[in-house]
C-alpha cells in the first residue's frame, strides 16, 4: 500500500467505500495490526468498517452524516 495518509485518500477518491471495502479485505488477510499500517489509520477504524461491513455490507460502508448520528443517538436514549 502506498504511504499516503488514509483521510487524504479519502477525501480524494470518487468512491470512499471501495477504499474502505480494500481496508476489510486487506485486514482479513494480513490482520488488523498490519491494515492499519498499511492505511495509516488506527486498530479502531480498522474494527469500526469490519463491524460496519459484517452487519450492513458493503451499504455499510457509507459515511454516516451527522444527522444520522444524532437520530441513533435519540433512539438508543427511549
Amino acid at each position: 500500500m502506498c504511504p499516503i495518509k488514509y483521510y487524504t485518500l479519502m477525501i480524494k477518491s470518487k468512491d470512499p467505500k471501495f477504499l474502505r471495502l480494500h481496508l476489510i479485505q486487506y485486514a482479513s488477510e494480513y490482520g488488523i495490526s498490519a491494515a492499519s499500517r498499511a492505511f495509516n489509520v488506527t486498530r479502531k477504524t480498522v474494527y469500526k468498517w469490519l463491524r460496519r461491513h459484517e452487519k450492513h455490507g458493503y451499504s455499510g460502508l457509507a459515511s454516516l452524516s451527522p444527522d444520522q448520528n444524532i437520530h441513533l443517538q435519540k433512539l438508543l436514549n427511549i
